[in-house]
């Protein structure tokens, strides 16, 4: 009862129409691949294209680097800006009637920086490409509500939302569920096991084979509620605050660089200090009691 409640909690954060839409999985990195893997393998062919930004976390380039090796299809990684952000009009020149699946980041890892993701929705609608949206810098950092955006598939992970490691979620529209053929089988994930064939219980259990993270997926639901009582609005403004404050500080500092200027970005700031290594820089901001 706790796990479905927990699924609830997902649904509710997101903004999903449906619980059965919340598949349980051990972080972001396995939600993309099973993405990558259950939707992909079925739906990508020889010729087909992928799209991915050079803005994109490993977890949300390499799933699909390697569906398109398996497939024999083309990735297509879309440049940026000098400031470091996606612009539409590249995306828009790529997308074609072999663009099978879009993949981009709701919030950067590395700029902070927020992509236009309603934008990139709305435009893959128009050429009938499929969205999948690695939300793991987004919601631990704003409000996220997956119906306004459109998007088909939508990805985080519980340790970067205050949850436990080791629990992640996928959002997977009911029609995207339908495409989707079983990725990991075994115990759970069945109706009928038979010789000569076996039947598979609806979603989201066919995606969750196995023993379920019951305590991750309680965890994960605490902290739900933990961000949902502070109020995802005032997260993001608070982030914001700490965010532009510390571009502007940083950008003070004799021989430091900031690395992508993105106008709207929240909770991460990259630099480089000339003539220093990043790991000693980090090792001396920590015996400073800097995380």
């Amino acid at each position: 009862a706790a796990y479905e409640a927990a699924r609830a909690s997902v649904q509710g954060l997101l903004h999903a129409e449906h619980a059965d839409e919340v598949v349980f999985t051990s972080g972001c990195t396995a939600a993309i691949n099973l993405v990558a893997y259950a939707w992909g393998d079925e739906h990508v062919a020889a010729g087909d294209q992928v799209v991915v930004t050079a803005l994109e976390h490993h977890s949300n380039f390499l799933p699909w680097q390697r569906l398109c090796e398996r497939r024999r299809a083309r990735l297509c990684v879309l440049p940026l800006t000098p400031a470091g952000e996606l612009p539409l009009e590249h995306l828009e020149r790529e997308l074609g009637p072999r663009t099978r699946l879009v993949a981009v980041a709701h919030v950067s890892n590395s700029t902070g920086g927020i992509n236009p993701v309603r934008e990139v929705i709305a435009l893959c609608r128009r050429s009938g490409a499929r969205v999948l949206v690695d939300g793991a810098q987004a919601v631990p950092r704003q409000p996220v509500d997956v119906r306004e955006l459109g998007c088909d598939f939508y990805a985080f992970s519980g340790h970067k939302a205050y949850g436990p490691s080791g629990i992640g979620a996928l959002y997977a529209r009911r029609e995207r569920q339908r495409e989707m053929a079983p990725f990991h089988t075994g115990g759970g994930m069945v109706e009928r096991v038979g010789e000569r064939g076996t039947t598979y219980a609806g979603a989201p259990a066919r995606f969750e084979a196995g023993t379920p993270n019951l305590e991750g997926a309680v965890g994960l639901a605490s902290a739900i509620e933990y961000l949902r009582g502070l109020g995802l609005e005032r997260v993001r403004e608070h982030d914001a605050d700490l965010t532009r404050y510390a571009r502007a500080a940083l950008g003070g500092v004799p021989g430091l660089r900031l690395i992508g200027s993105p106008a709207h970005a929240l909770g991460v700031v990259s630099f480089v200090l000339d003539d220093v290594h990043a790991h000693d820089v980090s090792t001396i901001l920590d015996q400073r009691g800097v995380a």
